[in-house]
């Protein structure tokens, strides 16, 4: 099944049935597999530094048409981008109302804010202040889910607030230019994160060290990735880790430096959450969909996919 948004053009493919996947026709193959695969024996990057460079002459980049949403459970099972990005079943069972979309950026030229980006960021202030009607964020459907979630594993949610409570609070309090920018590839998620009151993170697909799991913090989580903040998580504490350690404390709500998005990164992925029945699974492939066209603008990436997790 093909969806085409008529601003952009674009066209996204959705798996029709469960246990479907769409073939990635159009992405370099040689390139985006070692970007899936690469980390599992220490840290490395997946390119040459001249791969990473233009080249004279090479000019062509992935059409509109190939942002895919694929079936997670299918991606699963092979070296596609979902090998990169796991759900512990621990999390799963505890948060059986999850959802998660992963939009990967490869061969991006990320830069620093710029006029555009910091629009796209009074823009979705606005349309966040329009989605909570004037209610408080703690009041929005969306955000007492994640303010339930954070309470079950013991992290106070009005000093915890997940990343949309806490983006979306600074509008209120600050008005619509409160949120500052930090380079296109944030702007950009921090928007999209904004218009639609959900929690989306990025990371430095190639500064990973194997992959990153949503899992629960236990005790050895303390004494390991000393390149992070120094506030360790505490057993039990939902994170994003991968084999060095912690990249996202309490779920979503504080990023780890280690692999965080960069003027220098060129292979990218996004977390878009969600929590059901407050959000649905097509407004959550809306916002998936409005950051690749965010990412697409500001970034010129060479290929982009979306991914359907749970």
């Amino acid at each position: 099944m093909a969806c085409r948004n008529h601003e952009s053009g674009i066209v996204v493919r959705v798996a029709a049935r469960p246990q479907t996947i769409i073939a990635f026709a159009i992405r370099p193959q040689s390139r985006a597999n070692e970007a899936f695969t690469s980390g599992a024996h220490g840290h490395q990057h997946t390119r040459s530094e001249r791969d990473r460079s233009p080249r004279a002459g090479r000019q062509r980049r992935v059409s509109p048409d190939t942002i895919v949403v694929a079936d997670g459970g299918v991606a699963w099972l092979t070296q596609e981008p979902a090998a990169r990005i796991r759900i512990s079943d621990e999390v799963l069972e505890r948060f059986p109302s999850f959802r998660l979309r992963v939009l990967y950026a490869f061969g991006i030229r990320n830069r620093p804010s710029d006029a555009t980006s910091r629009e796209w960021l009074r823009e979705g202030a606005s349309r966040g202040l329009a989605a909570l009607g004037g209610m408080r964020p703690a009041e929005h459907p969306h955000v007492k889910l994640w303010r339930q979630a954070y309470s079950a594993f013991g992290a106070k949610p009005s000093a915890y607030p997940c990343s949309a409570e806490a983006l979306i609070q600074r509008v209120v309090k600050r008005g619509a230019d409160a949120v500052p920018g930090i380079n296109c590839l944030v702007d950009a998620y921090n928007a999209v994160s904004l218009a639609h009151l959900v929690p989306i993170g990025g990371e430095d697909l190639d500064r990973l060290v194997g992959p990153a799991v949503l899992r629960l913090a236990t005790s050895k989580d303390a004494d390991v990735d000393a390149a992070t903040a120094a506030d360790a998580p505490t057993p039990g504490e939902v994170i994003w880790a991968d084999d060095v350690g912690w990249t996202c404390r309490r779920w979503n709500w504080r990023q780890g430096p280690r692999t965080r998005l960069t003027e220098s990164t060129r292979n990218a992925y996004f977390i878009i959450e969600g929590m059901a029945p407050a959000l649905t699974e097509t407004e959550l492939d809306e916002a998936a969909r409005e950051l690749a066209e965010r990412i697409g603008a500001a970034a010129r990436p060479e290929d982009l996919q979306i991914v359907r997790l749970v």
